[in-house]
């Protein structure tokens, strides 16, 4: 028989006239996409202020910038000191000031008696990126045996601590009122348990490298933080002739 060039032809079979089969399965609701988590510390207006309790006070303020920034402070108006735990864990394109070397959007502060101290600094890092913010918060009263009570930032260190007539400060209360000075008070607890009051440290400061050493294995894992208590102590001795 004669060969034809032309393709094969396949006919295309009959569509089935048979109903479609009918599910049993409910039909499921499709999620929707999360909104966005209003932080309770997120402040709807630039500066807002609330009263976690009697004498402690959070204020929140929005800084345009640019950058821009979220700033929350606390404020003591008690015999207390304060520590305040805030966890921005979850939140994106924010960059948070001193933040802890293990979790770079988790911060403790101490807060002294009678001060007032920004407990955390977040940045924007790019404005053209969607930013999202999360904050879980956590204060706790300390008793005021715990911590000398501080006065009035930039007293000077040659009269008596508050409640005390005459007499110079005890080392252990200048050592508070420099690391405040210093906004590194967070750190006082770790000299309190290694009973390093202020002459000890001055004394320590003779050995710049060994106090750096110690400083690292006391837990000041920050190495800007370091610097900031040596050379501070350089200035004081130097100020003081020591």
């Amino acid at each position: 028989p004669p060969v034809s060039n032309c393709p094969p032809h396949f006919e295309k079979p009959m569509a089935s006239s048979a109903p479609p089969p009918v599910s049993n399965c409910p039909p499921q609701a499709v999620k929707p996409l999360a909104s966005p988590v209003v932080d309770s510390l997120k402040p709807e207006n630039p500066t807002t202020v609330k009263e976690l309790a009697a004498g402690i006070t959070l204020t929140t303020e929005q800084v345009a910038g640019p950058p821009r920034k979220f700033i929350y402070t606390v404020e003591v108006a008690k015999p207390n000191a304060v520590s305040f735990d805030a966890d921005f864990t979850g939140s994106t394109n924010l960059t948070l000031k001193d933040a802890d070397v293990f979790n770079q959007l988790f911060k403790r502060t101490l807060v002294a008696p009678h001060s007032k101290l920004i407990v955390a600094e977040l940045t924007v890092k790019d404005p053209a990126v969607a930013t999202s913010l999360r904050c879980k918060y956590r204060y706790e009263e300390q008793a005021p045996a715990s911590i000398p009570t501080v006065s009035v930032p930039n007293a000077p260190l040659s009269g008596p601590p508050p409640g005390v007539t005459g007499g110079p400060k005890s080392a252990k209360y200048k050592l508070v009122e420099f690391l405040q000075g210093l906004e590194l008070l967070e750190y006082i607890d770790l000299f309190n348990t290694e009973q390093i009051d202020w002459d000890l440290l001055k004394d320590m400061a003779d050995n710049e490298d060994s106090l750096r050493a110690t400083l690292k294995e006391l837990g000041i894992a920050r190495l800007g933080h370091r610097e900031k208590i040596i050379t501070a102590i350089r200035k004081e001795k130097l100020t003081t002739n020591k």
